[in-house]
């Protein structure tokens, strides 16, 4: 089906280009939302792809657009999904901002952006910085590692994770949080992980004992 690129008009030119994706029969919506993305990349992620993702965010149990924004991301090329999960940083920032006082829907648009976005480790480095530079919560936090721990990350994505909230978090109870998740993976490098340790500011023995228990 092909898809044709908004005009210059007004908002119901465009409502009509965005409302084309869900009026489609199911089976063409993917292939539909990859040639708009390809032929019509800034239109499509202006009046699709962002408010999409912003909606599946802070609703992800309301409709199927979690699901179609996943399948549409795998099916692109890496480069493009690249470039499509930082935008998705961007829609998800805005939510985490506009609701930085209530935690339930901070962690529902956190855990919605893991199970939507298909990262691999190098889109984790934007994960991490992002979520220890947001203004969460201490229990956001925590919930989050249980999101990454939970969802179907690659197992290297979620490791990188863990080894770098070792590091970047900010209390060692949190640090504790992420190494517990290292050994319940059995992912760990015993010398990785007992360097890592060694560079914790606060030289916690907890921290020693526990890294020193892998097997």
């Amino acid at each position: 089906m092909a898809v044709r690129a908004p005009s210059r008009g007004g908002d119901e030119e465009r409502a009509f280009d965005a409302e084309l994706i869900l009026f489609v029969p199911e089976e063409e919506r993917v292939a539909v939302m990859v040639e708009a993305c390809s032929k019509h990349s800034r239109s499509f992620v202006a009046h699709v792809y962002r408010p999409f993702l912003s909606y599946a965010l802070q609703h992800p149990h309301a409709t199927s657009l979690p699901a179609l924004l996943r399948r549409f991301l795998e099916e692109v090329d890496l480069a493009k999904r690249v470039s499509m999960i930082r935008i998705g940083w961007e829609e998800l920032e805005k939510v985490l901002a506009a609701n930085h006082d209530n935690n339930t829907v901070c962690v529902v648009a956190l855990e919605s952006f893991l199970a939507t976005c298909p990262m691999q480790v190098e889109s984790m480095v934007d994960f991490i910085e992002r979520t220890m530079t947001c203004d969460l919560s201490k229990d956001v936090r925590k919930q989050v590692m249980q999101s990454v721990y939970r969802c179907n990350l690659s197992d290297d994505a979620k490791r990188w994770y863990f080894v770098q909230a070792m590091q970047l978090e900010s209390t060692s109870h949190l640090r504790e949080f992420a190494l517990g998740y290292l050994q319940k993976m059995d992912l760990s490098h015993d010398a990785a992980l007992h360097a890592i340790v060694n560079q914790l500011r606060d030289k916690s023995k907890r921290m020693h004992t526990m890294a020193l228990s892998f097997p």
